[in-house]
Parts: structure tokens; sequence; C-alpha cells
């Protein structure tokens, strides 16, 4: 697989991780308590509250848009779990799309502020996307690599923290079955979320609110890794297709190139990255990069100075960045 096609079939999977997030932080649910104590109508109960806005949404309707699932009950007072869970609607071109899950668990959640609830711990197994199995980059990637199809189990924690304005992603685990799992871990300052929802709400966004709002964001301890299970060999193999080579001969190139090209990058955390990336790539193991400051970073500060290349390795030394591979 091209550099080009392996940016975009990642971007994919972060675009379906991005929307989940997105949709269980701010965009789900109505106002209103828990329902019920463990049984199947009051499991019911949480799983139409948990889609209430998205069932509600006009555009959502004008789309054919159908959320259906085939059981839910009840988890202890605060959770629940849904099973069967299918979510359908018609993009703007008119091709149907659908997203479906075997089953989503909500273990924890504020029902009192679904749209907005201040931490969530919940799972989604089996999460296939239509749309994205149907477009030709994936389609020519399952062909090649005997692929049935996209399926992601997920894990997603977090809490926020309204008086320290701490967002503390506790955990965001994404397994692509067949090639491998994503984690991260991160801690964000100064974000206040409260504002942020005001500004939704008046349909407002003031520039120089927002600048004021980039300026006080920090960004803590950062934990990024990959643990391959399939990709590595998967990407070699679309490639050896392409060119007309082999598998083993695409990677050890890959390798050799990369070997070639880390005398040449200019800042040293780079080249300790290039190293990371080619043993990765050797053991098809573990991927890891850290960031573990002494006291969180402003991110406006990193963004100023990132703009000199010069600056990079002072960065990262203040970041405490390390790149590894098991």
């Amino acid at each position: 697989m091209s550099k080009k096609a392996m940016i975009g079939f990642g971007g994919g999977i972060l675009a379906i991780v991005a929307a989940v997030v997105i949709y269980m932080v701010g965009f789900s649910g109505g106002p209103g308590g828990p329902t019920g104590g463990g049984d199947a109508a009051s499991g019911k109960a949480r799983a139409e509250k948990l889609f209430s806005a998205l069932n509600s949404s006009g555009d959502f309707k004008a789309r054919g848009g159908v959320v259906t699932w085939g059981s839910a009950v009840n988890l202890g007072d605060n959770g629940v779990l849904i099973k069967s869970l299918s979510i359908i609607g018609k993009k703007k071109k008119g091709e149907a799309g659908e997203v479906t899950a075997e089953e989503l668990r909500i273990n924890r959640l504020d029902w009192n502020k679904v749209n907005s609830s201040p931490y969530a711990d919940l799972e989604i197994k089996g999460l296939t996307s239509k749309q994205f199995a149907d477009s030709p980059q994936f389609k020519g990637f399952m062909a090649t690599t005997g692929m049935k199809n996209l399926v992601l189990d997920m894990k997603i924690r977090y809490a926020y923290k309204a008086d320290g304005q701490l967002m503390d992603v506790q955990e965001i685990v994404v397994t692509a079955r067949e090639l491998g799992t994503f984690t991260m871990r991160a801690q964000i300052h100064g974000l206040d979320i409260a504002k942020l929802q005001e500004m939704q709400k008046s349909g407002k966004l003031d520039p120089a609110q927002m600048m004021g709002m980039a300026a006080a964001i920090r960004i803590g301890k950062i934990h990024l890794s990959f643990k391959d299970s399939g990709a590595i060999d998967k990407s070699a193999t679309m490639q050896a297709q392409k060119t007309g080579s082999d598998k083993d001969k695409v990677l050890s190139g890959m390798i050799a190139q990369l070997e070639q090209q880390k005398a040449a990058i200019p800042v040293e955390i780079g080249r300790t990255a290039a190293d990371a990336v080619i043993k990765f790539l050797k053991n098809k193991s573990t991927l890891t990069a850290k960031a573990d400051p002494a006291s969180p970073v402003p991110v406006l500060q990193l963004v100023m100075g990132g703009r000199n290349p010069a600056n990079i390795d002072k960065i990262a030394k203040q970041l405490n960045v390390s790149v590894t591979a098991d």
C-alpha cells in the first residue's frame, strides 16, 4: 500500500472513531435521569434516550434515517447493553449508508447530561461502516489481502473535571480485526467545555473567544501506540501486487529506504522515530510514542515554536517525548 493510501486508510479508521466519540460526548440523548432498574423495558428506554437527538434531527429524517437494535437491557444503575445496533441513512449523493455494531455497552454515563456527560465508559464490538467498506480504496485492499470487511472493536473511557478544566482521556482502544490495535491516553488542560457549549447553542463562533480558549489549552501526558496484528503484512502484500514484486521484498525495501533516509533527517527526535519505525517493521511489533512533560505545555507555544525546524528537538525535550518499538 502506498504512503498516500496508508494515510487515507488510517484516516478512515480515525474518522469512524472520531464520529463515535463526538456523538457520545456532544450530540446524543436528551435531558432527564436514568430509567428503571434492570429489565428489558427500562433498557429500551435508555437506548431510546441515547439516540433521541439523532432520531429527532431534521437532517437525519430527511435522509430516511433509521436507528434500530435487536435488544437493550440495563446494566446495573448506570449502564445499558444494546445488541445488533444499526444506523441507516442516505448520504447527500443519495447512496445508502449504514453503521452497524454487534453490541454497544455503556458501563458508565451521566444520564442527567447525556448530551454533555462529564464522564463515560463504553465498549463497542463488531463496528462496521458500509460507506467505508464500499470505498474503492478499501475494496482493492480487501480483494488483495482476503479481508471480508473492516470490523472494529472499541473501548472509550474519559472524565472531565470542570473545576480544573481537565479532560482526562483515560483510554481509547481501537482494534481493527486482522490489522492491529491503536491505543491512546491523553490529558488536556485548560479546556473550557462549558464555554464551547454556550457558543454552540448561540450558533456563533467568536474568533476572539476561540483564540482565547486556544491560548488556554495545554498538553499534559500523551500515550499513543499501535500493535500490529496483520497490517504490515497486508500493506506489503497489496504493494507487492501493484508492483509485481514479492511481499518480503517490498517490506525489506521499505526498511532499507528508511535506513538510507534516516541520516538525512535534520532533527534528533526524527532519527529516533525512524529507528523505532524500522524496528517496528522488522519485528511486526508495537510502535509507541509518549509525551510526559514536567508540567502541561501551552498548545500555541508548540504551534508557534514548531514552525521553525530548529526548535523541534527543543520542543521534544520540553515535552519529554519518546518513540520506541518492541
